[in-house]
């Protein structure tokens, strides 16, 4: 007879207790993975697992528990064990586990007090929470984005940019020594703070990135970037009233008018319900003409339809309403109202904390423990007959800074 894997769930305090009895094998680990992607999609950051009654912990048993731990730390929640099983700690103390599944002991967290604003707006419930000074950051650019159009770039366009500092950023650039080396591989990029995420344009099409860790410092060769040092201003939380999403343009000019801006920089943790863009598949030197007819099928991907649904997306766009001559060439039409330039980091799902996120430690977190899967300019298809509009979102969080162009 089948012993089934059996969960009752009550609370003590903050904390949910979930009571397991029966075999967490292979055939059970899935059904806990489950209530605990619930319990984070609740908004329940602090677990505890009773197993003194889980007769059976195999290798996908703990890879779940593994998982799942890994899940609660990144929104700075915690899974714990508050019993164990004969089995289940015999299981664990061989595979040296146990430490990370015993409960710690905070001392009190001080309670700040922060000036929050809120709004309703296309079904969405933005919040506003300030995060430090006011005064604009200077926008930093480098290179000339029209010359992609005939491939003209050259030698005397690749720059080196290095992460000494955090930056925040987009652009087209490759990883390698210099641009003899990087001129098969240029392609969209996304800067991160510390880290950067690439998308090479050559036949690989694997994404790749470099984080800052220890002495290595990350640097990337370009063909042109723009973007900001570190200093966003507002923070924001979105949450839709239904089961629904939000475009990327709604929430610009959202965001745009909570935090009466004008041309702004922003950083965007989201899920994604459809994202639609392009990337490159060809590198755009040597007078290669990559929007030429019939070449731009081969030489630029265009998503055919909604990509990524339900991933977790890292976005960064510049958004200009009164734009200079020499940035005019940077941005595109993002909807009717808005222009700007937008870069994403696709990531597989990975659950967010609703309140106090530190964008800092999530892309650390996220570039250490999971995979970058794409990156994307995201654009607005704004076809008459067969157009797709633009990339669609859920719940999210967004940064943003007034700049001075």
């Amino acid at each position: 007879m089948e012993k089934k894997l059996i969960i009752n769930r009550t609370s003590v305090g903050d904390q949910i207790i979930l009571t397991v009895s029966g075999r967490l094998d292979a055939n059970w680990a899935g059904y806990l993975d489950d209530k605990l992607i619930a319990l984070i999609e609740e908004g329940k950051y602090h677990v505890g697992l009773n197993l003194r009654d889980v007769v059976f912990l195999s290798s996908a048993g703990i890879r779940i528990l593994v998982k799942q731990q890994k899940a609660f730390h990144t929104i700075s929640g915690e899974l714990s064990i508050v019993e164990f099983s004969e089995n289940v700690r015999t299981v664990l103390d061989m595979v040296g586990m146990i430490a990370i599944f015993t409960p710690s002991v905070k001392p009190p967290q001080p309670v700040t007090t922060k000036k929050i604003e809120s709004i309703v707006s296309n079904g969405y419930h933005f919040t506003k929470s300030k995060t430090g000074d006011q005064s604009k950051l200077n926008l930093i650019k480098s290179g000339s984005p029209e010359k992609i159009k005939n491939g003209s770039f050259s030698k005397d366009d690749n720059q080196l940019l290095r992460f000494e500092n955090p930056f925040f950023g987009l652009g087209i650039g490759a990883f390698g020594e210099d641009y003899n080396d990087c001129n098969d591989r240029y392609g969209e990029f996304i800067a991160l703070g510390s880290g950067i995420a690439l998308l090479p344009s050559n036949n690989t099409k694997t994404p790749d990135y470099m984080v800052k860790t220890g002495k290595l410092v990350p640097e990337i060769n370009t063909l042109y970037y723009l973007g900001v040092e570190e200093g966003f201003q507002n923070e924001f939380r979105y949450n839709p009233d239904t089961n629904t999403s939000i475009g990327l343009g709604q929430i610009i000019e959202t965001v745009a008018e909570m935090g009466n801006h004008k041309n702004f920089a922003f950083l965007m943790f989201a899920e994604s319900a459809g994202l639609i863009g392009t990337n490159l598949n060809a590198s755009p030197v040597s007078g290669k003409n990559l929007f030429q007819f019939p070449e731009i099928r081969e030489q630029v991907n265009f998503t055919t339809e909604p990509a990524h649904m339900r991933a977790l997306t890292v976005v960064f766009g510049i958004v200009a309403n009164n734009p200079s001559k020499e940035l005019e060439q940077f941005i595109r039409p993002l909807n009717k109202q808005v222009k700007g330039h937008v870069h994403a980091a696709i990531f597989p799902y990975t659950p967010l904390q609703k309140e106090d996120i530190n964008y800092d430690a999530t892309i650390h977190t996220l570039f250490n423990n999971s995979e970058v899967i794409d990156v994307m300019h995201l654009l607005n298809d704004n076809r008459d007959i067969n157009g797709l509009g633009e990339s669609l979102f859920k719940s999210g969080h967004c940064w943003t800074t007034e700049i001075d162009i």
